[in-house]
């Protein structure tokens, strides 16, 4: 058995790459069959990772991919669990936490590691689960063998409606099976701040991913009160593309002259250059995207940092730039396990997996089996942030299966810095067909 929580962590990079933020916008296909396994515990065999002393948890995270992948994300929930250890451990139990693999964001190495955790390592849960990587293969797999998980909820397995699972968002489902449901979240906050009578354009790729998600995004701007005067899921998601027409037609798209907002739901890269041209364009109006908050991106790269400078960005979790209790107890809780350790998107997005975890856990109770799992997460459970200014939203399982936790905060990019502008707040989510 491997010694709890003491193994070195993989060589991390202060901030992630650009083009790693495009992974929540890309579908990706890709069949692989998956075998059997056995139930059997490390410890005593009979509840596979649970002995009456330890929980056996793993994890795999793209650490490291041809995009950049989430460094940070083997200390974040590193970091939790080990409060939650000296805090006492859950139920009478110490975490054992064996560590993120690296599947480099590909799908056949993320089923090969599901197996290894599962066949070799013996643990009861992955947490985190983080990457393009987690595939159908993997999901289904995982659920055939009654394996807990936990990632940011934009793959397959995450959005499995009405038939739950396994597999958790932290967040929910960010792109609900059908698109039925609407977060207003998306929306909310920018038209909040800017009013009710604000132009929006929305650009979109043309990916089958995007043009699900530009449904959404559209129907949160009219249930918040905007006029969308431009919604089209046309932006080529090739390596070169030339935004010069995307430009012309959002110059144009309110009654020939611009709108007073655009939005972006699209790949990290025509973010980038669609809102570069836009203000080469002599654009004067407001941008906002879902994509370009990383700690460490705009100072590394100052191209990207101009190209954006003025932009909102809407995020899930609690930036950085707010601070409060939230934010310090995760710096303390990482300062602990590797006091010269970055707050790295990767960190930030593993901790609070890891944060939900240990009140799944919690809620178990002591009598801790992949069946009594199911009954009490997916039977009615609720996460509920405990902190005065919460990191993430709350999330209740098994609604979140089918659709987001409706929660987000505002900053904006003034040259190489994020500064706040709506700390964490949450509006609702409502169908689809009521705001069409």
């Amino acid at each position: 058995m491997r010694p709890r929580a003491i193994l070195v962590p993989p060589r991390r990079r202060a901030s992630i790459s650009a083009r790693a933020l495009i992974a929540p916008l890309v579908a990706l296909g890709l069949l692989v069959t998956a075998c059997g396994a056995n139930d059997e515990g490390p410890g005593d065999g009979t509840v596979r990772g649970v002995t009456d002393t330890t929980i056996r948890i793993g994890g795999i995270a793209a650490l490291t991919s041809p995009s950049g992948g989430y460094p940070g994300a083997d200390i974040g929930a590193w970091a939790r669990f080990e409060r939650a250890n000296r805090e006492g451990g859950i139920h009478g139990r110490q975490i054992e936490y064996i560590g993120v693999k690296d599947d480099k964001e590909a799908g056949e190495t993320n089923l090969q590691l599901v197996h290894q955790a599962v066949e070799q390592d013996k643990v009861f849960a992955i947490v985190p689960m983080l990457g393009a990587g987690f595939l159908p293969a993997s999901s289904d797999y995982l659920d055939s063998q009654r394996v807990p998980s936990v990632g940011w909820g934009f793959m397959p397995g995450h959005c499995m409606g009405e038939e739950a699972g396994y597999a958790f968002g932290y967040n929910g489902c960010i792109q609900p099976p059908g698109a039925t449901v609407v977060n207003t979240s998306l929306a909310k906050p920018i038209i909040d701040l800017l009013g009710e009578d604000t132009t929006v354009a929305i650009v979109s790729d043309d990916s089958a991913n995007s043009t699900d998600g530009l449904k959404t995004v559209q129907a949160a701007f009219k249930a918040a009160g905007a006029e969308v005067v431009y919604a089209k899921a046309n932006v080529p998601t090739t390596e070169t593309v030339d935004f010069t027409p995307f430009v012309r037609d959002v110059m144009t798209s309110d009654g020939g002259s611009a709108p007073d907002l655009v939005v972006f739901n699209s790949l990290f890269a025509n973010t980038v250059g669609i809102s570069a041209g836009l203000r080469a364009a002599g654009y004067q109006g407001e941008l906002l995207n879902y994509i370009t908050y990383s700690p460490g991106l705009l100072e590394g790269s100052p191209d990207i940092a101009a190209a954006l400078d003025g932009s909102y960005v809407s995020t899930q979790f609690l930036p950085l730039e707010f601070g409060g209790d939230a934010i310090e107890q995760m710096r303390a809780d990482v300062a602990a396990v590797d006091k010269d350790a970055p707050l790295t998107l990767g960190t930030i997005q593993s901790y609070w997996m890891a944060d939900v975890f240990v009140q799944m856990l919690e809620a178990v109770g002591r009598d801790l089996t992949p069946e009594r799992f199911d009954e009490v997460i997916n039977g009615g459970f609720t996460y509920e942030p405990t902190a005065k200014q919460p990191g993430i939203g709350p999330i209740s399982f098994p609604k979140g299966h089918g659709e987001p936790s409706p929660c987000s905060a505002l900053v904006r990019i003034q040259g190489t810095s994020y500064q706040p502008v709506t700390p964490m707040t949450c509006s609702e989510n409502v169908p689809l067909s009521s705001v069409q």
